[in-house]
């Protein structure tokens, strides 16, 4: 099978010899020419033949002249005769399109081409694989030919194409490949570009295998390709002042590294050692602060109960006031009585006094004596109650003031002070315990008295003649009696004085009692509130002391983080030496590469698209004047003897035109 704008050249080909003219003209001195290479591979890839189409285009007629190593050479267009000498080829032509054909000796293609092909695994000779059936794979090794003068192998590109009945051929893979459809068939075509060598893979599942013969186009690739390289250059051009850059901030990088280190090393070690030391003093000083908030928390529970027990005390000291007032009170109102008394005593012994001092011994002294014994026993009597409800009302009094205590006590001390007397309760104490014994003392004298007046009269008769012993002793005793009663007189005075004294000033010392009993209430609610808020100050403090552990741990955490960030810094620093390093050997070896790599784009360039190769005759050295040179490489086809020779039948029943058609 042949490729469809072969068909078309050569049909074009075909018309510029039919439409040529005659007329004579003179041949140039050069010949400009193109060269069709045609190759015929055997099934594995070798070069079987090798000839070369010659095509000249004459502006008038005239003489060709060409060189080349022919074993056999052919006139295509026409009859001219074909003059060859040596490896000297001279035509006599008439203008217009002329065609030759030279069979080449030894010739070396600028390719070496390795075919194989396997079916289910074993591998085959192409001829033994038609109507075959299974895995088929085919193999196609491209190398450079070394034995093969000129560029053509760094200037040419290949095209390689085959086609595979798809009646045939199933599971088709060929990786690289660009697959199109033809009809029932594939196309596979592989593009090798200038210079490289390349191996493919072909496989399919095959039944009663035939193919067409691989076909294989050599061309210089002077592809139109326009490149606007400025902006890549641009680009590297960055990439060098970005490198340059890259270099410089590695520098200040590894500088500012440094001084990390540096400060790192210094200052945050400090800090951290700094840190870490007051950590643990914070730590014992809040356990210090818990333990003295737990002390405090103690001494305010323990000042809760002694304001509740104080709060009691003073209630109690309170209803002693209100009681001892009311003893005051009484005493006061008793004062008068207790005085009249006294002076009605003092007016009695006065009287008994003056009495005594008139009586004799006589009947009527004694009468006299006997009626004043009477009125001296009704005054004794009074006397004597006078003194026992004294002592009775001091009696309480001292009771009193013993169940009122020492808080007590110290109150109305302090009270009797503020108001200016002279006066303490245990002065009143002392004085009134001194009453109730000097009462006591005249209640026995009293009754002393009575006793001997109840003897007196009872023994007045039969004791006259002791009478006078009796009066005198009697008026002994009164007299005594008189002088003991004046200092009883005179301590009454100073004890009612002391008693309108106490109950003038106690009933600033009463609201002062009441107030201290208010302040109690109010220090018993401060107590409460205090022991509360000491209660949240302790559970404060024990959750600033759990947050300095957590406080001492994390700086411990920290020191050895920073012990951990300091070897890291150091690992970092040597590590921006080394990226200096190298970004500074990066910066040599880049100076200049804009100017590399445009030579290299260069270079690319011209292996892709052809460049600008001078074309060079494959046949000849001597040939100068050569424009284009194509090479045209063919396997054999797989298929039977007999297709083969059906197929040769045919091609032997063609025309001269069909042949020259069947060329390309």
């Amino acid at each position: 099978m042949r490729k469809l704008y072969k068909r078309c050249l050569a049909l074009a080909l075909a018309a510029v010899l039919c439409a040529g003219t005659a007329c004579p003209a003179l041949a140039a001195e050069s010949t400009p020419k193109e060269e069709v290479v045609y190759a015929s591979l055997d099934g594995s890839g070798a070069v079987e033949a090798v000839y070369v189409v010659n095509i000249f285009d004459l502006a008038e007629a005239g003489t060709i002249t060409d060189y080349g190593d022919y074993s056999a050479l052919r006139n295509m267009t026409g009859t001219e005769e074909i003059s060859y000498d040596g490896d000297t080829v001279t035509i006599e032509a008439d203008a217009g399109k002329l065609y030759y054909e030279g069979t080449l000796e030894n010739a070396q293609l600028p390719w070496i081409f390795e075919i194989h092909y396997y079916l289910d695994g074993a591998e085959y000779d192409a001829a033994d694989l038609a109507r075959q059936s299974g895995e088929l794979e085919i193999t196609l090794s491209i190398r450079e030919n070394p034995a093969c003068t000129g560029d053509f192998f760094e200037s040419y590109a290949l095209e390689i194409s085959l086609t595979l009945d798809t009646a045939l051929c199933a599971n088709i893979t060929a990786e690289g490949a660009t697959v199109a459809n033809v009809g029932g068939d594939k196309q596979l075509t592989y593009i090798v570009l200038p210079g490289n060598e390349k191996d493919f893979t072909i496989t399919a599942s095959v039944t009663d295998f035939v193919m067409d013969g691989i076909d294989i186009n050599g061309i210089p690739l002077a592809l139109d390709v326009e490149v606007d390289d400025e902006a890549l250059m641009e680009q590297i051009t960055s990439l060098i002042e970005a490198i340059e850059a890259l270099d410089d901030g590695a520098g200040e990088l590894d500088d500012g590294v440094s001084e990390l280190e540096t400060s790192v090393e210094t200052e945050l070690a400090s800090g951290t050692e700094s840190l870490t030391a007051g950590a643990s003093a914070l730590e014992s000083g809040a356990a210090s602060l818990q333990s003295g908030a737990e002390e405090v928390s103690t001494g305010a529970a323990a000042l809760t109960d002694g304001a509740e027990t104080l709060e009691a005390g003073l209630e109690t000291l309170n209803q002693g006031v209100a009681q001892l007032q009311a003893g005051l009170e009484a005493l006061d109102g008793q004062s008068q009585a207790l005085t009249e008394g006294s002076a009605q005593v003092k007016a009695a012994l006065a009287a008994l006094q003056s009495a005594l001092a008139g009586v004799s011994a006589s009947s009527d002294t004694i009468e006299t004596l006997t009626a004043t014994a009477q009125t001296m026993q009704a005054s004794l009597d009074a006397l004597s109650a006078q003194n026992e409800a004294a002592a009775q009302q001091i009696e309480s009094l001292l009771q009193i003031a013993g169940g009122l205590g020492n808080v007590t006590t110290t109150a109305i001390n302090a009270a009797l002070s503020s108001m200016g007397i002279d006066m303490t309760v245990s002065d009143g104490v002392t004085l009134a315990s001194g009453l109730v014994t000097l009462l006591e003392s005249n209640n026995e004298a009293i009754a002393q008295i009575e006793t001997f007046m109840d003897t007196v009269s009872a023994e007045l008769s039969d004791t006259l003649t002791a009478l006078g012993t009796q009066i005198t002793a009697l008026s002994a005793a009164i007299d005594a009696l008189a002088e003991e009663y004046d200092a009883l007189d005179s301590g009454i005075g100073d004890y009612t004085d002391g008693v309108a004294q106490i109950l003038a000033g106690y009933e600033q010392l009463a609201a002062g009692v009441d107030a201290l009993t208010g302040g109690s209430s109010a220090l018993t609610e401060g107590a409460s509130s205090l022991y509360d808020g000491v209660s949240e100050l302790l559970a404060g403090i024990v959750s600033v002391y759990e947050a300095t552990g957590t406080l001492s741990d994390g700086a411990g955490q920290l020191d050895s983080g920073v012990a951990a960030l300091l070897e890291a810094v150091r690992t970092l620093y040597s590590g921006t030496e080394e990226l200096k390093e190298g970004t500074s050997a990066m910066r040599e070896e880049t100076d200049g590469m804009d100017e590399t790599i445009q030579q290299q784009i260069d270079d690319l360039l011209a292996s892709v698209t052809g460049g600008e190769v001078e074309t060079a005759s494959f046949v000849s050295e001597k040939n100068t004047g050569t424009e284009a040179v194509q090479f045209i490489i063919t396997t054999p086809a797989i298929e039977t003897a007999a297709e083969a020779a059906a197929e040769s039948e045919t091609e032997e029943e063609l025309t001269f035109w069909q042949k020259l058609l069947d060329l390309f």
